[in-house]
């Protein structure tokens, strides 16, 4: 470290610090003092009335932002009022500024729409193709998702898995018929949807409005966000059918990150 050409107190602070990055450790005006141990790879935490706020991987705080300490990629935890975040950054370019991604909150991810006493009949067109059920009414939750019954359907913002739940108690407009349902994703890869394979049911009603119940649940890996998740059915009868849902809801749970 060379400070014989320097001429003034900032360049020495910038110097002194170019230097103690290197091994982990940024000197900041507020006092509010970043370590780490003598790997030139990992971040470390802010100390705040000596509790380790925030500590990771291949970041640094500096003005305000946060940087990567050296080409790559980047990872926060960060532990704060009794709450636990871990965020993830893609590779990026040595001091350039980082845009973090949430992919867990222990305050939960999820959300979960219903309907309750449902008497609406639902037309659905004879053939192959799924259509979405649009029967749902009631946000009962959602955190760090988006709960959404006005348009049938959850939103899921943060990459990761999620168990889908859907329960539905319905009957329907015309006798022996076989209904086919599935859970749905629509994402920037599927814009106009794709079924789960996993969360197929399958419900043969032989009597005209004689209740039957449709329960699908699995797993979904959601890579692109925002992405949608509705729920759909189909029958294998020669014309329209209706099919009116009293009792009905989808919840979806984060369950790990990928």
């Amino acid at each position: 470290m060379n400070l014989s050409n320097v001429q003034s107190i900032d360049e020495i602070r910038n110097i002194i610090n170019d230097y103690l990055r290197y091994y982990g450790i940024t000197l900041r005006p507020d006092k509010n003092i970043l370590i780490t141990d003598n790997s030139p790879t990992l971040s470390r935490g802010t100390l705040v009335s000596n509790i380790i706020e925030n500590f990771g991987c291949n970041y640094y705080y500096e003005n305000g932002q946060h940087k990567y300490l050296n080409n790559g990629k980047a990872e926060r935890i960060r532990i704060y009022s009794g709450t636990i975040r871990h965020y993830i950054a893609p590779s990026g370019l040595k001091d350039a500024v980082i845009t973090w991604t949430l992919v867990y909150d222990s305050t939960g991810i999820g959300a979960e729409i219903y309907v309750s006493g449902g008497s609406t009949a639902q037309s659905f067109p004879a053939g192959a193709t799924y259509t979405k059920c649009t029967a749902f009414t009631t946000n009962l939750r959602s955190k760090n998702c988006t709960a959404d019954a006005a348009n049938d359907k959850i939103t899921i913002t943060i990459p990761g898995e999620y168990q889908v739940s859907m329960s539905n108690n319905g009957s329907s407009g015309s006798a022996n018929v076989s209904w086919h349902s599935g859970i749905f994703l629509t994402d920037s890869a599927n814009p106009t949807g794709i079924i789960c394979p996993n969360i197929m049911r399958d419900c043969d009603l032989v009597d005209v409005n004689t209740k039957g119940s449709f329960s699908n649940n699995g797993s979904v890996r959601v890579e692109n966000v925002p992405a949608d998740i509705d729920f759909r059915i189909r029958h294998d009868d020669a014309g329209a059918v209706n099919f009116t849902v009293v009792n009905a809801n989808i919840s979806v749970i984060h369950i790990g990150s990928l």
